[in-house]
């Protein structure tokens, strides 16, 4: 009758082992979650104690570039604003502090499933993305200044009042810093695309002139205040990123070729 019971059903121990697989990843990715909600749930409750420090150092930095002659003064439209404001503040500040959390959640869950050779890159990949991002932060806080100097430019009657809502305010910062954060992980993105073979050397010396004028239009709209400081502190850096992470693939590629195929190539057949 065994071979009844295989006829009838002949992948039953094959398909509970994919079952058990599944639910055992289907855990795993649970605990992750999990373990990334109560770190993000600590971060929030320390960024609630921290919205007065960074509110304040925000509005302070926005003050001090504003020209004498703009009446400026902020104000909250809804009873309820000033809570949600400093929910939100904390929600960003607590998402900031368990990024690294995340990060590593995401690795331990990846990981296991990837050969020594695939790990090795990664493992590279990851600090240099996080430094970029954190750099791409701080070169996003600095424009801010020049971003409210060139927008109160443009007030030139005395007698205008400028009423700023704070939660309109921190959402320009964020976007902003994210922005930059988030288009400094461009080496990264185009050295693999470069080893890969989908963007080469050969290419971007051709079309230089189209990859500068993208980049610039990709400033543009990521900068959410669509204003030319923060559009050309962006676009800066994204040009040297682009160009020097094909420069870098291309070096690389070139040192770990083996030099017998050098030869072999200009050998005649």
């Amino acid at each position: 009758m065994a071979w009844f019971k295989n006829l009838v059903a002949p992948n039953s121990s094959s398909d509970d082992e994919l079952r058990a697989t599944l639910a055992e990843h289907l855990d795993e990715l649970r605990t992750r979650i999990m373990r990334v909600v109560y770190s993000l749930s600590l971060g929030m409750v320390a960024g609630w104690f921290l919205h007065p420090v960074f509110y304040g150092a925000m509005d302070e930095m926005v003050r001090k570039y504003i020209p004498p002659n703009a009446p400026y003064k902020e104000a909250y439209r809804h009873l309820t604003d000033p809570f949600m404001l400093q929910l939100k503040v904390a929600f960003y500040i607590g998402l900031v502090l368990t990024l690294p959390v995340l990060m590593w959640q995401l690795w331990a869950f990846v990981a296991p499933g990837l050969r020594p050779q695939e790990r090795r890159p990664i493992k590279i990949v990851f600090p240099i993305c996080m430094v970029l991002f954190v750099a791409g932060i701080y070169v996003g806080w600095l424009t801010i200044p020049a971003l409210v100097s060139y927008f109160m430019s443009f007030v030139v009657n005395s007698k205008i009042e400028i009423i700023q809502e704070p939660g309109s305010l921190v959402l320009l910062v964020v976007y902003t810093l994210l922005g930059f954060g988030i288009s400094f992980q461009m080496p990264v993105v185009v050295y693999f695309l470069t080893r890969i073979g989908l963007i080469t050397a050969d290419t971007v010396r051709v079309y230089w002139r189209h990859v500068v004028v993208a980049n610039v239009v990709a400033a543009a709209a990521i900068t959410p205040s669509a204003d030319p400081v923060s559009m050309f502190a962006l676009a800066v850096p994204l040009n040297v990123f682009f160009f020097g992470a094909v420069a870098i693939a291309k070096l690389t590629d070139r040192s770990s070729r083996d030099p017998a195929l050098d030869n072999l190539d200009g050998a005649p057949c």
